[in-house]
């Protein structure tokens, strides 16, 4: 839980002095709410500890507007695991701290795909496990999150690297019925010996075995 201090105004009041003046009186104080650390009720994405302490109310603040193109290099995020490859699943880090319990959320470049999202922990910092697409050709590509820092200013941290093609696909390989195969080739073999024999009967010429009559 986070205990936090926000300004609150109480409603105006006009008050009338005895000459007939009225004048408008606005009280002050400071109130101390505690929140859960993480909690969002808005789901604007930044916490509503942070909402409160800036402007006493939450959902006063917002995530930056989604990303429409990349941005220029700072080498602020970097590769804590995986092999840079299209289609594999890598984990990124920032080297600057986010504000604790935001979410970032991470793109991938030549244009702007999301990958994935993380949520800074206590102390601001956040690893986040994304997945590189497929569809990624070889070659120089960034990779950056885009969130808000410790003071609520929206901030970015980029990784630029060589990222090599997805291996090629291939169907999987399912066999063969052997046993179906021999079956049916000895049930084509009789079948074939059955018809030669019909056949050979029906010749003219046919002449039956010595020792036996027509009538067997």
């Amino acid at each position: 839980m986070a205990t936090v201090t926000a300004e609150e105004r109480s409603p105006s009041y006009k008050v009338a002095d005895p000459h007939g003046a009225t004048s408008t009186a606005t009280a002050k104080f400071a109130a101390t709410r505690t929140v859960d650390d993480e909690s969002d009720n808005d789901g604007n994405g930044v916490p509503d500890w942070w909402e409160i302490t800036r402007c006493g109310v939450a959902g006063c603040e917002s995530l930056p507007d989604p990303v429409t193109r990349c941005p220029a290099s700072n080498d602020l995020l970097g590769i804590v695991d995986g092999k840079l490859q299209a289609g594999n699943t890598i984990t990124v880090a920032g080297s600057e701290k986010w504000l604790a319990h935001s979410i970032a959320t991470y793109y991938v470049c030549s244009s702007p795909t999301v990958i994935g999202q993380g949520t800074a922990g206590e102390t601001g910092n956040a690893a986040a496990t994304v997945v590189l697409p497929r569809h990624l050709s070889e070659g120089e590509h960034q990779l950056f999150g885009v969130g808000t820092d410790p003071s609520g200013v929206a901030m970015v941290q980029v990784f630029e690297g060589h990222i090599t093609a997805a291996p090629p696909q291939f169907l999987a390989y399912t066999g063969v019925n052997t046993s179906m195969v021999v079956i049916t080739g000895v049930v084509l073999m009789i079948l074939g010996y059955v018809l030669l024999t019909l056949d050979d009967r029906k010749q003219p010429g046919h002449r039956l075995r010595p020792g036996r009559s027509a009538k067997g």
